[in-house]
């Protein structure tokens, strides 16, 4: 899979060509999948190519969530590469591969960009997050219970879809500017006797 080739997508320029290789599917790692019911494909392999023609390839590994695909993605960085291995994103600056680091939220559960102003918008599973490919400038109050989906970029808001108490589609909006959020999961209410 290509870089921006899956569900997680910058849109960003990039100094770089990425690609996730997939791994060997051998008879020792179906035995033990077989025996003992784990899946032992944790890992994914990417491999990039820089702009002068250097090359490296790297395994990441992570265990969060088997539910989300793996995929790579652009940041508004050129030079930094998103990696996702099973909701765990992992940036890479492309130049310094051995020294990647984790993304302090998981799940990454979808993005949406902002392409012209150079910053992208990262949804946990309750809160949105502003990143400039560098830092976080803000983190969004909790907008959703429990999962976050169909995250947008639009007109200097974040639209997206969360969950309440009881309710699967709760849309929310996010000022792309200070993360003040409207709607979505609006904290516990309790019903009165």
């Amino acid at each position: 899979m290509k870089v921006d080739g899956g569900e997680l997508v910058g849109g960003f320029e990039c100094a770089y060509d990425a690609v996730m290789v997939e791994e060997a599917d051998t008879p020792v790692l179906r035995a033990i999948a077989a025996s003992t019911g784990l899946c032992r494909n944790n890992s994914v392999t990417v491999e990039v190519v820089l702009g002068d023609g250097t090359s490296w390839s790297r395994a990441f590994s992570a265990s969060f969530s088997e539910e989300l695909s793996d995929c790579l993605f652009t940041t508004p960085n050129p030079y930094i590469l998103g990696v996702r291995v099973r909701g765990t994103v992992f940036l890479v600056d492309v130049t310094k591969p051995d020294d990647a680091v984790e993304f302090d939220v998981v799940p990454v559960s979808c993005v949406a960009a902002d392409v012209k102003r150079g910053r992208m918008f990262l949804a946990s599973d309750s809160e949105v997050y502003a990143f400039d490919g560098v830092r976080v400038h803000w983190t969004s109050r909790r907008v959703s219970l429990d999962g976050i989906r169909d995250l947008v970029y639009t007109e200097g808001r974040v639209l997206g879809i969360a969950t309440d108490v009881g309710v699967d589609a709760v849309p929310f909006t996010i000022d792309a500017q200070t993360g003040d959020a409207a709607g979505g999961f609006e904290g516990w209410r309790f019903l009165d006797d």
